[in-house]
């Protein structure tokens, strides 16, 4: 790899870890907590946390590829917290051709006794 592609690849690499903390904070306002207990149990301020939010990008201009990847981590963890298994991407996503358009088709497996639409409570 020459040293201008180690620079794009290492470039690539931060925006998607910008992008991960960003939907890892987008989801845990979700689950329910403030920004202060957010800031206190990752050891920062609150308007950190409020900054992070506010100036965070777009999800639509995002690449379906590069969102996914950012958002895997995170999904996968909410999936395990509440017992869902065997995640899966299908469609466009899946096989190589999405387009900046595009959406991500998820699937995954219920924990048994659960329907679907507890996972996105």
């Amino acid at each position: 790899m020459t040293l201008l592609a180690e620079y794009h690849d290492a470039r690539r690499g931060e925006d998607v870890a910008r992008l991960r903390r960003v939907i890892a904070l987008r989801a845990m306002v979700a689950t329910g907590l403030s920004q202060r207990a957010i800031a206190k149990s990752l050891g920062i301020s609150q308007p950190a946390v409020s900054q992070q939010l506010r100036f965070a990008p777009v999800m639509e201009s995002v690449h379906p590829n590069v969102l996914l990847e950012a958002a895997a981590p995170v999904l996968r963890s909410l999936a395990a917290e509440r017992g869902y298994e065997r995640l899966a991407v299908f469609g466009s996503v899946a096989r190589g051709d999405a387009r900046e358009d595009s959406d991500i088709d998820l699937i995954a497996g219920a924990p048994p006794g659960t329907s679907s639409f507890a996972f996105i409570r």
